[in-house]
């Protein structure tokens, strides 16, 4: 599902999705899909991947669906965020 608005961080769905679905959070039964440019800064992506973020990427996306997870795709951008 899209998750928008979001905020420039993506914090907004964190915390949203935090309170009602801690369980599935924390068992990566949902995970939050999010640009890879945020997996292409070495350290900044080690933290990404500790919440549980994944690529937005097609084969990403097609992987964890074809196994039955739940994706929230954050939508938009700083752009979006802006105006």
């Amino acid at each position: 599902f899209a998750c928008h608005p979001h905020g420039i961080w993506g914090i907004g769905v964190l915390c949203n999705l935090a309170f009602r679905e801690i369980p599935r959070l924390i068992n990566r039964q949902l995970l939050i899909a999010t640009l890879n440019l945020h997996f292409a800064i070495p350290i900044w992506r080690e933290f990404c991947l500790g919440l549980g973020l994944v690529s937005v990427g097609r084969r990403s996306l097609t992987h964890l669906l074809k196994q039955g997870r739940d994706v929230a795709v954050v939508l938009g951008g700083a752009r979006e965020a802006l105006d």
